[in-house]
């Protein structure tokens, strides 16, 4: 397995570790709201996965980005943002 393989395996089952086994991913253009989440997860110390696909998004009912997945669960900027600063 490559280095770069096992770099992102590490951090999927880390992820998965958080809050109670749900994995959690940020999907995000890089724009600043997207910026101001990712800060707020590691200021948390909340391991979370980076993820590009606006389409996963768009096909849960969003419009913009960020969007926060917590196992199955959506959140847009605001909802993420509470969901963060009460962890």
């Amino acid at each position: 397995m490559h280095r770069k393989s096992k770099e992102i395996e590490k951090r999927i089952l880390k992820a998965q570790l958080n809050k109670g086994g749900s994995m959690i991913i940020l999907i995000g253009t890089g724009c600043p709201k997207c910026n101001v989440l990712s800060q707020k997860l590691k200021a948390k110390n909340i391991d979370f996965i980076d993820s590009n696909n606006i389409d996963e998004a768009i096909d849960n009912g969003f419009m913009s980005a960020p969007v926060l997945k917590v196992g199955n669960e959506y959140m847009d900027f605001g909802t993420a943002v509470k969901w963060v600063n009460n962890q």
